[in-house]
């Protein structure tokens, strides 16, 4: 049985590999805000009881029953962050933080009931999706806004930073997953992107434009349409 913290590196891991990050030790440590010397010793650990494989100096991989206990932290987080918002009224902002500490807290019958409950929903209010049962989740293919070409039209499709501070922010520019975005260029000085939603101006800051994942859109008979994958 692995403790609360040891379950928080495994997740970590997993979620840079969904977002196509390689995990090391310095990336987990980022993630995590630790120092490095504290993501060796876990993995240490973590590799003794056969969840993850490293190498020093090498990127972390989870083995199959890693996998199984990091896939179902994060359907548990995502489901909870979705019920939070749907049945007690907590905003996107205020969601991420409280879930963390409910996915240790739930039995797989727990899971299992809210995933019930939850059963019309495919994403969290971030927009990533809530993986099933058997562990699968397919995300949409996305880019950061950052690297989106202008002009065009972008839909938002999920939030890769959840700290409240980074989605209160967008929260007050009206960007959350699903609406669509008329980009207009980035700053050549500082990297802020030039937007618009629902025809007005807006600015994101460059830390905000590198962590809002996008996806092109067409002008379909004047409704937004999104691409193919």
């Amino acid at each position: 049985m692995l403790d609360e913290r040891a379950q928080m590196y495994l997740k970590a891991v997993a979620e840079l590999s969904e977002e196509g990050e390689e995990a090391t030790t310095s990336s987990i440590a980022r993630r995590l805000d630790v120092s490095q010397p504290s993501v060796t010793e876990m993995l240490r650990r973590l590799s003794a009881k056969g969840v993850v494989s490293h190498k020093p100096r090498g990127v972390v991989q989870l083995t199959k029953q890693g996998e199984r206990l990091a896939t179902s932290l994060i359907r548990r987080h995502r489901l909870w962050e979705s019920f939070l918002v749907r049945f007690l009224g907590f905003s996107w902002e205020e969601v991420h933080d409280e879930a963390c500490r409910l996915e240790h807290a739930t039995s797989p019958d727990l899971e299992e009931r809210l995933a019930e409950l939850m059963d019309d929903l495919e994403a969290c209010p971030h927009g990533h999706v809530i993986p099933d049962k058997e562990g699968r989740a397919s995300e949409e293919r996305a880019m950061p806004l950052s690297e989106f070409p202008a002009p065009g039209s972008a839909r938002v499709v999920r939030i890769r930073d959840e700290s409240a501070d980074f989605l209160h922010r967008l929260a007050r520019l009206d960007i959350t997953p699903g609406c669509i975005l008329d980009t207009e260029g980035a700053s050549a000085r500082d990297g802020s992107v030039q937007v618009r939603v629902e025809g007005r101006p807006v600015e994101l800051a460059a830390d905000l434009a590198r962590n809002v994942l996008v996806k092109p859109v067409e002008k379909n008979g004047g409704r937004d349409q999104p691409r193919s994958r």
